[in-house]
């Protein structure tokens, strides 16, 4: 959907409402973007009816519910106590070093792979496809679903989590990888193909230079990713802070020691946010590149991407500094770890012997597995819808530009922050004691989970106005609701469908993994499976999952092609 046009009205005049501001522009939705909105209204209509009759969700009982949730927790969950240090910060390191490792490997191996998965610079071209595939399939499988078939083949322990963290790293990675070297220009590499240069020689001379940049990025990213990752990981048997949360939540005279975990954990993904943050801000500024107008090029800089990028020496340095940084850390994380490499490597026959009897579908349950999969789908839409209206309930008070004071915005996005270092499974786990098991649980966990997101997500996109707008039209007199519905939210109309449809996708995976801790769905059909060894019936369920993820990523990459610009 195209972003809210900006069309004059006259000389000098915005309307709004009844309100002539001197601006001399309105926001109009083009016919075609109002027809994709009205379809799109049906279908979410259509999704939360469906959604309410299959779980039976009723909002109004979920509210009167939070009441005795809020006590529970504070008689049960509060003070919190941390009584082992030491215990909780192996477990912390152990965390850390996970998702170090696992982002480094899965690192390395995804740009290989994305050398060969790029049609311009494969030296074999056929492999493209196959890359592509097996990444697209690895990556729409949830990774505590991973967790649970290595579990069933390798048993307990951090090996697991490592592995884990290491396959779905390296899918999410080979895609973001392939499309970064997608964007390269060819030009260098036929021109080095032209003069008889080996694949290597071109990797190094004409794709690594420009990849650079992106390859930092993507591994910042997968870093915060996986930190949280290595938490849901570790809570089935990988190892870490997740497993030593997952012990508290299982005896209630340890829950204010998982209050203690809970806050570490959230200070933990705060700071490395922080570092990551920090990081980007160094390595990669974005604000060095210049146009081609704007200067002429000499010794120091050269042309990406059509643009010329000075490159300082110092930065240079710290890149370098970084990834030898990078390469030392990554092989200490694994010291603390302490892999059982026998138990990874030496048992890949019951790796691969899992992986036939998964692949060897068995439709015997298919009627509960297909309503169990409806039921997911319904979690997610539910969770989704009101978590999008509370979030535009809430995001203009944590907007800079709607505000008059700074205090507010940051304690709703600090507010917003916290939360969302929460692992959804323990939020559901919390809440199953005032909700009982099933649905439910899952859609509270999650809307509060994705209203969190959205809020800073939404307050992102309000910001983008510009303040000057908001300024005129307050300035006639128009209200701050005026404002908001008749410039502010037309103009981020984009931004809002973009990170809905995303957060749907996230919440469909989220819908799935919360269902092996009680919160029903397709997730709890699949654990159920796997522990009673039919792997077959939970085939059908992983199949299920791979099918709808990748199904509604086609659908929504469409829906931005055509509709968001």
């Amino acid at each position: 959907m195209s972003t809210a046009t900006l069309m004059p009205s006259g000389p000098t005049d915005l309307r709004v409402g009844a309100l002539t501001v001197p601006t001399g522009r309105i926001w109009q939705t083009p016919a075609r973007d109002r027809r994709f909105l009205g379809y799109a209204g049906l279908v979410i209509a259509a999704g939360v009816v469906f959604g309410t009759w299959t779980t039976g969700f009723n909002p109004w009982e979920a509210i009167t519910g939070l009441g005795p949730l809020a006590a529970f927790i504070a008689e049960d969950f509060l003070p919190p106590v941390v009584n082992n240090w030491t215990v909780l910060m192996r477990a912390v390191l152990d965390t850390v070093a996970l998702a170090f490792t696992a982002t480094f490997v899965a690192s390395a191996l995804a740009f290989v792979a994305a050398l060969f998965g790029t049609k311009a610079i494969s030296p074999l071209p056929w492999l493209s496809p196959v890359i592509r595939g097996l990444a697209t399939f690895v990556r729409n499988i949830p990774d505590l679903v991973w967790a649970v078939i290595l579990v069933t083949a390798l048993g307990v322990g951090t090996h697991v989590g490592f592995a884990a963290l290491t396959l779905s790293s390296f899918a999410f990675l080979t895609r973001a990888f392939i499309e970064a070297m997608d964007e390269i220009s060819a030009e260098s590499v036929e021109a080095l193909s032209a003069v008889g240069a080996s694949f290597p020689v071109r990797v190094v001379q004409a794709i690594v230079p420009p990849f650079t940049k992106d390859y930092i990025a993507w591994f910042l990213y997968n870093l915060e990713v996986s930190i949280r990752g290595a938490t849901i990981v570790g809570m089935v048997g990988g190892g870490g802070i997740g497993m030593l949360l997952s012990a508290q939540m299982r005896n209630f005279r340890w829950f204010p020691r998982a209050t203690g975990t809970i806050l570490v954990l959230a200070a933990l993904v705060i700071v490395v946010d922080l570092l990551t943050n920090y990081l980007r801000k160094k390595l990669l500024n974005p604000g060095a590149a210049v146009s081609v107008s704007a200067m002429k090029r000499d010794d120091d800089a050269v042309i990406v991407r059509g643009r010329i990028s000075v490159k300082k020496k110092g930065r240079d340095l710290a890149i370098k500094i970084f990834m030898w940084a990078t390469v030392v850390l990554s092989l200490l994380a694994f010291v603390p770890l302490n892999i059982n490499w026998d138990s990874l490597f030496g048992r890949a026959y019951r790796l691969g012997r899992t992986f036939i009897e998964l692949g060897n579908l068995n439709f015997m349950a298919w009627n509960s597995t297909w309503n169990a999969f409806l039921e997911t789908i319904s979690v997610a839409v539910l969770a989704t819808f009101y978590s999008a209206i509370l979030a535009l309930l809430i995001a203009p008070f944590a907007s800079r530009n709607l505000m008059r004071n700074r205090v507010t915005p940051l304690f709703i996005t600090s507010i917003a922050t916290f939360i969302r270092t929460i692992p959804n499974p323990v939020v559901v786990l919390i809440a199953i004691s005032s909700f009982g098991l099933g649905p439910v649980p899952g859609i509270v966990g999650l809307t509060l989970s994705s209203t969190a997101f959205f809020v800073r997500a939404y307050a992102q996109g309000f910001e983008d106005v510009p303040l000057e707008t908001i300024e005129a039209l307050q300035a006639t007199g128009a209200s701050r609701v005026q404002v908001f519905m008749n410039a502010v939210l037309p103009a981020a109309r984009s931004h809002l469908v973009a990170w809905t449809g995303m957060r749907f996708e996230m919440n469909f995976m989220g819908s799935a993994i919360l269902g092996m801790v009680g919160a029903g769905g397709i997730g709890a059909e699949i654990l159920r499976a796997t522990n009673g060894r039919q792997l077959g019936v939970a085939g059908v369920g992983i199949l299920l999952v791979f099918l709808f993820a990748f199904t509604f990523e086609q659908v929504l990459t469409r829906v931005k092609r055509n509709f968001i610009r």
